[in-house]
């Protein structure tokens, strides 16, 4: 199409192959094979001038939109690559996502216009691929995935106790007294729900059975202080 195109437009072979950086058997080869192909005659040439069939004449301009066309696509694709545009579906544990993720997707909106953000922030892990989502914040050792994951900080847990249970029941000295305490857990599907400590240097696990399991950390955190 392109080739063709500028032999219309320059009325000349040698001018087209100029201006395409071709050579002249080129262009010539390649407006013999398309004639073959179509079976029809698009170019007259004598030794001297060159004219486009009534044929051409209706090839040239469609093609032309249709060279126009794809540039414009181009154009629009290499666009959306330069400037975000469109919806961002992002998930986060809810109480990590309030108070990390929410600021970060504000500030995002406010630097891209053309953007709107979706956010699930629940301590369920959605199914990425099912659900449409493109960005997940994930706390804790992933499973075997063939997705992509960057690290991108650390977070510590720690046993927490209201001031009233304390006083009610005596502060733990040793993380095995745990078992016997009343105690609150998060749990999030697919993960694992015992505590795990560094005892004497070494990673111990408590399995823990809580009178209490919730599935939102921010639930368990209002029960804790609730005592």
């Amino acid at each position: 199409m392109t080739v063709f195109v500028a032999v219309a437009e320059q009325t000349s072979v040698a001018a087209a192959a100029r201006q395409l950086s071709l050579s002249t058997a080129t262009v010539t080869r390649a407006i013999a094979q398309l004639e073959r192909r179509l079976g029809t005659l698009l170019v007259v040439r004598t030794t001297r001038h060159l004219r486009l069939t009534e044929s051409g004449i209706q090839f040239a301009a469609d093609w032309r939109r249709l060279l126009a066309d794809i540039s414009d696509i181009e154009s629009s694709a290499a666009d959306i690559h330069a400037s975000p545009r469109g919806r961002l579906v992002t998930t986060a544990p809810q109480l990590f996502g309030d108070l990390n993720v929410t600021p970060i997707m504000s500030e995002y909106l406010a630097q891209h216009p053309d953007v709107e953000i979706r956010g699930l922030l629940s301590d369920r892990l959605a199914p990425l691929l099912e659900e449409g989502i493109d960005v997940a914040v994930r706390i804790g050792e992933l499973p075997d995935s063939g997705m992509t994951a960057i690290h991108v900080g650390n977070i510590s847990r720690m046993v927490c106790a209201s001031p009233a249970y304390l006083a009610a029941h005596g502060r733990p000295i040793h993380p095995n007294e745990l078992i016997t305490r009343n105690t609150i857990t998060a749990v999030v599907a697919e993960q694992n729900s015992d505590w795990p400590f560094i005892i004497n240097g070494q990673r111990e696990t408590l399995k823990v059975q809580s009178r209490l399991s919730l599935t939102s950390f921010n639930a368990a955190i209002h029960a804790a202080v609730d005592g």
